[in-house]
């Protein structure tokens, strides 16, 4: 897992997302299809025509969303700076017009011809690449871009050998079907996609409160799990390889029958072991069947009595955390689990 490319957006406007992609992979790249090559004449008619009276009456927004998404890639860049710097998040910004599996031009020129541009602006709603709570002027255009980003997005982490990665079924599916139709590229998963994406979703179903971490979180994370990461990715390929062949339909079953069974039982002995030591503790502050509090025994003890009585009490509590903390490591460290210490410790940053 060394390098990963997002497809379901030019950003990841997902914080979440962002940082569980920033702590399994070397590096995140995402695809940006820039608008800018049919930006401006989009602009420049709407500015021309918006004050018209048919859209003077019209709930249309008064901005288009295709200028409001390029503003949010810019916002996307500047927040995530740090993450860039660092060489970690690698952006990369495409400044022409995309695979031309069908003419883009000849799209566009139909846009508003015999209504199939409303056609295009409701196929972009339903599929999810236009957003349903506001009526957009220029939904049309935005549609056909966004379905050329999502295809081109996957085909190109498939030509420059990335790991394709989405949060989004709907949208992976139907790049897929763009991909498999148009390019005649038969998209079919390797052994290091399955066992990303494997891992991608183990962190969203076991972890469901994963947190948003910040870019500088993100790197102490990153250097603190890093040795935990290696035995994680090693469990994963164990899997896959024991199940053999798996689709992209298969691998939210391998989570739920494989990995989230093993992590709640591993989860449960922990806390048992912890619940144990904490009960021998606090048995130790109470005296007698009465509950009597060690404390009024104690201040009725000679000076030499008390710090005979208190190096007992703390050799003892000392013998049962280094047993608490040995009979952890033999369960943690042990083949069959250390592969999900990785899993463990990052469910601790959601609480």
């Amino acid at each position: 897992m060394t390098e990963c490319l997002y497809y379901s957006d030019g950003i990841i406007s997902n914080k979440k997302t962002l940082t569980k992609l920033c702590l399994l992979f070397d590096k995140v790249s995402t695809f940006h299809l820039s608008p800018l090559y049919f930006l401006e004449p989009l602009q420049d008619r709407w500015q021309s025509q918006k004050d018209m009276p048919f859209f003077a009456k019209s709930p249309c927004e008064r901005s288009l969303l295709t200028s409001e998404r390029w503003l949010a890639y810019k916002e996307f860049i500047a927040s995530n700076s740090e993450l860039i710097n660092a060489n970690i998040l690698n952006p990369i910004l495409i400044n022409q017009t995309p695979p031309d599996w069908i003419n883009f031009e000849s799209n566009e020129k139909k846009l508003m011809q015999n209504g199939s541009g409303i056609a295009i602006g409701l196929w972009g709603q339903s599929v999810g690449i236009v957003p349903q709570e506001k009526i957009y002027v220029d939904a049309p255009w935005y549609s056909l871009y966004r379905w050329q980003s999502i295809s081109g997005g996957l085909h190109f982490a498939l030509e420059s050998r990335k790991i394709p990665i989405s949060d989004d079924d709907s949208l992976s599916q139907l790049a897929i079907e763009s991909v498999q139709k148009l390019a005649s590229v038969e998209h079919l998963p390797t052994k290091e996609e399955i066992v990303a994406n494997v891992a991608f979703k183990s962190i969203s179903l076991v972890i469901p409160n994963f947190p948003e971490l910040e870019a500088q979180e993100i790197l102490e994370v990153r250097e603190k799990l890093s040795e935990d990461l290696v035995y994680f990715k090693i469990e994963i390929e164990k899997i896959v390889s024991q199940i053999g062949e798996i689709s992209y339909d298969g691998i939210e079953s391998v989570v739920v029958q494989r990995i989230k069974p093993r992590f709640d039982d591993l989860t449960l002995k922990m806390k048992s072991m912890k619940g144990d030591l904490f009960r021998r503790i606090s048995k130790m502050f109470l005296v007698g069947g009465t509950a009597t509090s060690l404390l009024t025994h104690f201040v009725m003890l000679p000076m030499a009595a008390k710090i005979a009585t208190s190096a007992s009490f703390v050799g003892k509590i000392l013998l049962d955390v280094h047993e608490y903390l040995s009979q952890r490591d033999l369960l943690t460290k042990g083949s069959e689990n250390r592969g999900l210490v990785f899993l463990m410790k990052m469910e601790k940053f959601g609480k």
